[in-house]
């Protein structure tokens, strides 16, 4: 049975191949979804027609289609890697036995047989959410997963069930065997969860310190960086570092919104007194991600009245490595109304910087603290061969500004900064 499954999928494999050249504006996309439903459906019903009782649990369909709808018509250029992104994805995560083949354009079936029929669905529960996170950045949470088991009845007909966050919780609950009650040991617990700050606390503590950030060629200082700053962390601590140890989104995006206003009011004062410099508000990808938390943002950006925009700069923290850079144009864009531009925070072991070249961005950085690594080294390289400007924060004393000169670096800021 193995073997006609492989060869089935070889066949799949070479007829998938020459569809992407066709032109997928040729014709409505509603009808061209269709044509590829009709020839998923065709696939899927001849796997499980192999041997219904023993597949029946064990296939499975996963789609590319809602994140082709996000990105609309840049979707004929970033297709491919988007198709690439995902079969990487997916090979990662199934088992020996299990087969992973690509239907059409945008479709995968999948026969799971490296681990039960109960651990099947929550296996590709967690495949599709980590697709859609590795070509997009986002993660969406439980309410985005599209993937769904397939079975054939009795007639001969296909039968669709989407998985949900419940396939997971009935795999927990099956796991769990009744054990020794530790929760009575809980109940005399001197401590409790008020003896420690709450996130909300937190984040009421946070002010903003003025950073000036210097060029390094002409020693004058171009912008004044807004860095969060909290009482029982050092100088040094960056934004990420002070919301970390809490597991929620929405904190990040609380802290942005707190740094764009205090920027407003900054600029008012820069205004006033005609300084020829801008001021820096840092600005996490996720909260622009989000389409909750980015109408947020992009609501407060509108308060900002248009003659302080040209003395505003964004600062683009934690972008996704290996994100589409159609994407990230897609989330800069959002951005270049409200402001004079945008430097962008980048995994330190990126390396696509030919491809940032036409987004306009005013500098890029390493995330994080700057430190003396033959990564950063190989960062700055990479992005100056480009023909891009490396700014570095989080320097504490003269000794990093030499190392940051040594590398190429043309902006820094930090406390030792001023």
């Amino acid at each position: 049975m193995l073997n006609s499954l492989k060869a089935f999928f070889g066949l799949r494999r070479r007829q998938a191949t020459a569809m992407p050249g066709m032109s997928s504006g040729a014709i409505d996309p509603r009808l061209r979804r269709l044509d590829e439903l009709d020839e998923l459906e065709r696939a899927l019903k001849s796997i499980l027609m192999i041997s219904p009782e023993r597949m029946n649990g064990r296939v499975f369909a996963l789609s590319l289609d809602s994140i082709r709808m996000r990105y609309g018509n840049s979707w004929g250029y970033v297709g491919d890697k988007a198709r690439r992104i995902a079969r990487d994805t997916i090979d990662r995560m199934v088992g020996h036995g299990d087969i992973v083949a690509p239907v059409g354009l945008v479709d995968f079936a999948l026969v799971i047989a490296s681990t039960s029929k109960r651990e099947a669905p929550p296996l590709i529960f967690r495949m599709d959410q980590a697709v859609m996170a590795a070509i997009t950045g986002e993660d969406l949470g439980p309410l985005a997963v599209t993937a769904k088991e397939v079975t054939i009845g009795r007639d001969d007909e296909l039968k669709f069930r989407a998985i949900s966050f419940f396939d997971v919780q009935r795999a927990r609950e099956a796991d769990s065997a009744p054990g020794i009650d530790l929760e009575s040991e809980m109940a005399d617990d001197e401590g409790g969860e008020d003896d420690f700050p709450s996130a909300d606390s937190l984040i009421k503590q946070i002010t903003f310190i003025n950073r000036p950030v210097m060029d390094l060629e002409s020693r004058q200082t171009v912008m004044e960086r807004l860095c969060a700053s909290v009482p029982h962390l050092d100088e040094a601590a960056s934004e990420t570092e002070i919301v970390e140890g809490f597991d929620d989104s929405k904190l990040r995006a609380k802290l942005d919104l707190r740094a764009l206003r205090q920027a407003r009011k900054e600029l008012k004062a820069l205004y006033d007194t005609k300084a020829n410099r801008s001021i820096v508000a840092a600005v996490a990808f996720e909260t622009l991600a989000n389409a909750y938390t980015r109408g947020l943002y992009v609501k407060l950006c509108q308060r900002t009245p248009p003659p302080l925009r040209k003395y505003l700069a964004f600062e683009l923290t934690d972008v996704p490595s290996g994100i589409a850079s159609s994407r990230l144009m897609e989330i800069l864009g959002v951005l270049k109304p409200f402001g004079t531009g945008t430097l962008l925070r980048l995994d330190v072991g990126f390396k696509g910087f030919a491809a940032l070249g036409d987004l306009g961005a005013i500098a890029v950085g390493p995330q994080g603290a700057f430190a003396a690594t033959a990564e950063t080294e190989a960062f700055c390289r990479g992005a100056r061969g480009n023909g891009l400007r490396v700014f570095a924060g989080g320097l504490l004393d003269q000794d990093g500004v030499e190392m940051a000169r040594a590398y190429g670096v043309s902006m820094i800021y930090g406390p030792h900064i001023t």
